[in-house]
C-alpha cells in the first residue's frame, strides 16, 4: 500500500556440498586432526553464512526488515485458508476492480481510506512470492531492488516509481507460476492481490469514521492527504480519531510482527528460498566490500548473475522436488532464542567495571560455562589446558554440529543445503568463541593479580561484542533506556520519519521510544 500514491573456504565447501550433496557432520563420527583443530580458525571476511542465517530469522517479521531495509531473499509462500485480508479505499464506492493492495491488519488500511473491505481465503492457500526487507518503501537507496533485478535485470534510474504498474508486471510475470500475489512489508505487512475474484472472498463492506483532522475550520488550509474526509456522522458525540493517532495505530499495527512467527497465516518455503547472499553473485561479494552492512544493495549485480539468478527461480518455481519439510526458521529461531540474550547479558556483565573483578570473573565464567554445557563430557577436563587445547575439541565440534547433524540431508534441496551451511557457519563461529574464553575462563577464579584479571574481563568483552557484531542480530537493537510507561520503542518507519522525495534520503537506524498520547510521526514530508 502507498503513502501519498504510494564465503571463504567454508563456502567453498558448500557449495561443493550442493552439488554433491554430502553429509553435514555427525557429532558422532571420529574427530580428524583437520576437523578437530578448524575451530581455532576464524571465519573470512567474505563469509556470508551469517547473513542467510539472519535473513531466514528475520523473514516476516518487522524489526529486522526495518532495521535492514534492502532485502536480500526472494521465498515462495502461501496465505492459509481463512487469513482474513484488508483493503482501505477513499470512498464507498465499489470494491477494487483490479489488482490492488490489501493488509494483514485493519490498521494498516485504515490510514489509506475510511471504506475497509475484507476479504477472506478460501478453500486453497494463495500462491505468493515474497520480498524481504522494507521491500515496499517505494525509496532509491535499495529498498525495491530485487523487484527491479526480477523484472528488468537492472535498477531502472528516474525518481518515484509507479506502483500501479509494478504491481501489474509483476503480475503478469507470475502467472505462468500461478502465483496470485506478492508479500512485502512497508510500515506493516502487504500482499500485491492480482486478482480479487480468484483465492479470495468478499466478506463484508464497513464506512468506518472519518479522521478529526479535516473537521477543523481550516481544514481547507491543512492537507489530510490525497482525499477529502466526509462531514461528521448524525448523532455524533465526542472527539474523533486524528490522522496522526490512526498512523500511529498502522505504526503500531506493524510492529505487532517484530518477533517470531511473524504474520499469521503467511508461511514460506525455505526450500526455495533465493538468496543473493549466495558466493556464487561474485559481482555482489565484490561490492559489499568494505560497505557498511545496511547499504548493501542487490542492485550492483552484474548481468551475468543476473542470468544465475533467474536461472535458479525459475527452477525453483516450476520444480516438482519438495524439499525436507525441515522447519528452518524454527531452527535458526531455536539458536537464537538460546543465545541472544545471554550473549547480551555476557557483554553486558563484562562490561560492567562497578562490579568486583573478581566477582565478574567468577559469573562470567559461569556464564560461559552455561553455554558449554551441553556439549561438555566428563572427558572435556584438561591435565594442561593452555599448553595444549585438543582436550576442547570434541566439545567444541558437537557444539558446532549438533544443530544440523541428524537433519535428512539426502532430501535437500540446493537452496536447503544453503541455509543448513549457513546455521553450521553461525554455530562454529559461535563455539568457537564461547570456546576460545572457556580456555582462559576454566581456572581463572584461581587468579590473584587484579591486573591479570581485568585484562581477561577487557579481552572476553572484545571477544564477545565481535561476535555480537558479526551475527549482527536485531534482538539487540532496542530503545536504551527502556520506554516508558505510555510509550512504545519503533525504528524509524519510511515514510513518517525521513523525506520520502528524496532520492537519498537520510536514514535513521536508532530506535525510538513514541508517545501513545501524543503523537509525532514527523509525517510524510
Amino acid at each position: 500500500m502507498r503513502i501519498l500514491s504510494a564465503f571463504s573456504t567454508f563456502s567453498t565447501a558448500l557449495a561443493v556440498r550442493s552439488q554433491t550433496q554430502v553429509p553435514l557432520s555427525t557429532p558422532g563420527s571420529v574427530l580428524s586432526a583437520e576437523t578437530a583443530r578448524e575451530w581455532s580458525t576464524p571465519p573470512s571476511s567474505y563469509e556470508t553464512g551469517q547473513w542467510i542465517f539472519h535473513a531466514v530469522s528475520g523473514h516476516m517479521r518487522h524489526w529486522p526488515s526495518i532495521l535492514y531495509r534492502n532485502g536480500h531473499s526472494i521465498i515462495p509462500g502461501t496465505i492459509a485458508p481463512g487469513t482474513l485480508l484488508y483493503h482501505g479505499r477513499p470512498e464507498s464506492s465499489r470494491p477494487p476492480p483490479g489488482p490492488e493492495w490489501v493488509s494483514f491488519d485493519p490498521e494498516h488500511s485504515y490510514l489509506f481510506g475510511r471504506s475497509i473491505y475484507t476479504y477472506i481465503v478460501e478453500e486453497e492457500p494463495l500462491k505468493i512470492l515474497y520480498f524481504d526487507g522494507s521491500s515496499a518503501s517505494n525509496m532509491k537507496t535499495g529498498t525495491i531492488d530485487t523487484q527491479e533485478i526480477l523484472l528488468h535485470g537492472e535498477i531502472q534510474e528516474g525518481g518515484w516509481i509507479d506502483e500501479y504498474n509494478r504491481l501489474k508486471e509483476l503480475c503478469e510475470w507470475g502467472r505462468e507460476f500461478g502465483l496470485q500475489g506478492f508479500v512485502r512489508m512497508e510500515f506493516d505487512f502487504e500482499v500485491m492481490l492480482c486478482d480479487f475474484q480468484r483465492g479470495v472472498r468478499h466478506v463484508s463492506s464497513l464506512d468506518l469514521l472519518p479522521r478529526e483532522d479535516c473537521l477543523q475550520p481550516d481544514c481547507d488550509d491543512q492537507p489530510d492527504g490525497p482525499w477529502p474526509e466526509p462531514p461528521i456522522p448524525h448523532g455524533w458525540k465526542g472527539s474523533l480519531s486524528d490522522v496522526a493517532s490512526v498512523a500511529f495505530e498502522a505504526i503500531q499495527a506493524g510492529n505487532w510482527h517484530n518477533r517470531a512467527p511473524g504474520v499469521n497465516g503467511l508461511t514460506l518455503d525455505y526450500s526455495g528460498m533465493v538468496s543473493f547472499f549466495d558466493p556464487k553473485y561474485t559481482s555482489l561479494a565484490r561490492a559489499r566490500d568494505g560497505v557498511d552492512r545496511k547499504r548493501w544493495r542487490v542492485g550492483n549485480i552484474t548481468t551475468e548473475d543476473v542470468k544465475l539468478f533467474r536461472s535458479e527461480l525459475q527452477d525453483v518455481l516450476t520444480r516438482g522436488e519438495k524439499g525436507s519439510g525441515v522447519k528452518w526458521d524454527a531452527v535458526v529461531r531455536s539458536v537464537v532464542e538460546r543465545y541472544a540474550g545471554r550473549l547480551e547479558f555476557l557483554s553486558d556483565w563484562l562490561g560492567d567495571d562497578t562490579n568486583n573483578s573478581t566477582y565478574s570473573i567468577k559469573y562470567a565464567r559461569r556464564a560461559v560455562l552455561t553455554m558449554l554445557a551441553p556439549y561438555l563430557a566428563v572427558t572435556s577436563i584438561p591435565l594442561d589446558h593452555k599448553t595444549n587445547t585438543t582436550w576442547l575439541d570434541p566439545a567444541i565440534h558437537y557444539c558446532s554440529t549438533t544443530v544440523t547433524a541428524h537433519l535428512p540431508v539426502h532430501q535437500f534441496t540446493l537452496q536447503e543445503h544453503r541455509i543448513g551451511g549457513a546455521v553450521e557457519t553461525v554455530m562454529r563461529e559461535f563455539c568457537r568463541t564461547v570456546g576460545s574464553i572457556w580456555i582462559d575462563a576454566f581456572d581463572a577464579e584461581e587468579l590473584q593479580d587484579e591486573t591479570e584479571r581485568r585484562h581477561l574481563l577487557t579481552k572476553w568483552k572484545a571477544n564477545v561484542d565481535g561476535l555480537m557484531a558479526w551475527l549482527g542480530w536485531t534482538e539487540w537493537v532496542k530503545c536504551k533506556p527502556a520506554c516508558k510507561q505510555y510509550e512504545m520503542c519503533s525504528l524509524p518507519q519510511w515514510p513518517f520519519d525521513m523525506r520520502v522525495m528524496d532520492p537519498e534520503p537520510e536514514i535513521s537506524y536508532t530506535p525510538k521510544c513514541m508517545s501513545r498520547i501524543e503523537q509525532d510521526l514527523g509525517g510524510p514530508q
